[in-house]
């Protein structure tokens, strides 16, 4: 597992985001607060994420 914080400026900055995260073989999950979406959906992110400092966790074999 690895966890980094992000920080989406603009709607645009979400959708950008979002197409480079679904590239990734793995389980991505963004979470602010007590809230948490899959980092791959368009909807999630822009709903939660924009304007705010966020934290993205990747699950996957190469990570833990």
């Amino acid at each position: 597992m690895k966890n980094m914080n992000i920080y989406l400026n603009t709607p645009e900055d979400a959708i950008n985001f979002v197409s480079t995260v679904s590239k990734v073989p793995y389980e991505a999950d963004l979470s602010y607060g007590h809230c948490m979406v899959d980092a791959k959906s368009i909807l999630g992110v822009l709903g939660m994420a924009v304007r705010k400092k966020a934290k993205l966790t990747i699950y996957g074999k190469k990570y833990g």
